[in-house]
């Protein structure tokens, strides 16, 4: 996704946006793999993903006018969930319909390059698995937490939970994804 395609709307340029262009440039350049990745984790397709990444852009532009810089990635992430949360993952999710890695083709899906490596591909390929069959909300603390280092705090402000309901929703999310993990591996392979 280019730069102009979040920071102008229609092929023209921004005028009297809450967030000054300088910084509406500086939040996307640090925050725009982060926001692509975790809607990728929820289950959107990279072309799904890439466009619910420009509408978080383009809210946040609308939107984090006041916001504190310490807060800027909370409010991103708020705003992807929302969006991620308007659609449903098991009818957008690729990961139940695509094919086995053996027969997949060596192309490149959105922004980033699938590992070359097969073991890599084939831990991203489980991680996926695991993650479309958690609950939604314990997918999304996982997510935040485990994979995109969030801290406790800052899950808790990204979901409006508390710390103790976060601390919870953590716990019972790595004991979800312990049990899928168990459960997948203990399947035969076809």
């Amino acid at each position: 996704m280019s730069r102009a395609s979040v920071l102008a709307v229609d092929g023209r340029p921004r005028r009297g946006s809450a967030l000054p262009q300088a910084r509406l440039e500086r939040v996307f350049a640090e925050h725009h793999a982060l926001v692509w990745r975790t809607l990728r984790r929820l289950g959107l397709s990279p072309v799904e993903a890439a466009d619910t990444t420009r509408r978080v852009f383009q809210e946040a532009a609308r939107r984090l006018g006041c916001a504190l810089r310490s807060q800027e990635r909370s409010k991103l992430l708020s705003l992807a969930l929302r969006y991620a949360f308007s659609v449903d993952r098991f009818a957008v999710s690729e990961v139940r319909t695509r094919p086995p890695l053996a027969q997949r083709e060596k192309v490149r899906t959105g922004v980033f390059v699938r590992a070359a490596n097969p073991a890599q591909a084939a831990c991203v390929d489980m991680m996926d698995r695991v993650l479309s069959h958690m609950p939604r909300p314990a997918a999304t603390v996982f997510i935040l937490f485990e994979l995109e280092g969030l801290s406790l705090s800052e899950v808790g402000d990204v979901l409006s939970l508390g710390p103790e309901a976060a601390r919870q929703t953590l716990l019972h999310a790595r004991v979800e994804f312990k049990s899928i993990v168990a459960a997948l591996a203990a399947t035969p392979r076809r």
